[in-house]
């Protein structure tokens, strides 16, 4: 009896994630605007830096990839830079809302990621009392970022998910996991939909990153290209200034 050899195929490459393309962006238009957080802009050279700065700072703190991730920091730049860092590292994440909101979301243990300078009141309390590790983020980690050259993850990097928190009007808040493999499948309808093209500036004002609309928005400028404007303040409106602008979301 003969015994003859059967191809498996080739091993399909992985699609490339957001991370991927924005930092294939930041090489072939470094100089393009990728945000521009409360009034000051941010080219892709820029943004990706500060996202390679991020992770390197998390593959030496080392957040277990089996636990969420939960940003507890109002700053929605933080929000975006970290986020993307964990998520290039295959780390699943929420964005946080307030200290009681954690405990309700009933989601087991978790690593909680919050600015040094100004972690929210309870934090470090509710963390131990529920054994939940606590990742404080240093006040210099994007300092020298415009000098320096981003570091992209390695082709094929795991990449994790993201959690979207419904508006909690039912009395809870329900959570919901926006994967890779899903959130890629649905990025040229969701582009084509909002009408976006490279050449967009799009306007989510402070829309958090627990939203659909604050986070779904950003991802399909970055992975074409495009760019952010979000702006926290008092004067939220100001943002309607901004030269350029294509898209608002109201």
């Amino acid at each position: 009896m003969g015994y003859g050899l059967v191809s498996a195929g080739a091993v399909a490459e992985p699609a490339p994630s957001v991370v991927d393309k924005l930092f294939a962006h930041a090489l072939g238009t470094p100089d393009k605007t990728a945000l521009i957080y409360n009034g000051q802009r941010f080219s892709y050279r820029t943004f990706a830096v500060c996202i390679s700065l991020a992770r390197a700072f998390f593959e030496r703190a080392a957040p277990p990839p089996d636990r969420i991730a939960v940003l507890c920091t109002d700053n929605l730049f933080d929000v975006w830079v970290l986020g993307l860092a964990l998520r290039s590292l295959g780390v699943t994440t929420l964005s946080g809302r307030t200290v009681d909101g954690l405990r309700q979301l009933r989601l087991g243990p978790l690593t909680l990621i919050a600015p040094a300078a100004a972690p929210w009141p309870g934090l470090s309390e509710a963390a131990a009392a529920a054994g939940w590790d606590l990742i404080l983020k240093p006040a210099d980690l994007y300092v020298g970022a415009e000098a320096l050259e981003p570091q992209a993850p390695a082709a094929g990097a795991d990449q994790g998910g993201h959690i979207l928190l419904s508006s909690g009007t039912t009395g809870a808040h329900k959570a919901v996991l926006i994967d890779t493999a899903n959130q890629l499948r649905n990025l040229p309808l969701r582009t084509a939909a909002l009408g976006l093209t490279p050449a967009s500036l799009i306007n989510v004002f402070d829309f958090g990153g627990w939203t659909a609309i604050g986070y779904q928005w950003p991802v399909c400028a970055w992975s074409l290209g495009a760019g952010v404007v979000i702006h926290q303040g008092p004067d939220r409106f100001r943002s309607l200034a901004t030269p350029g602008l294509t898209h608002l979301m109201t």
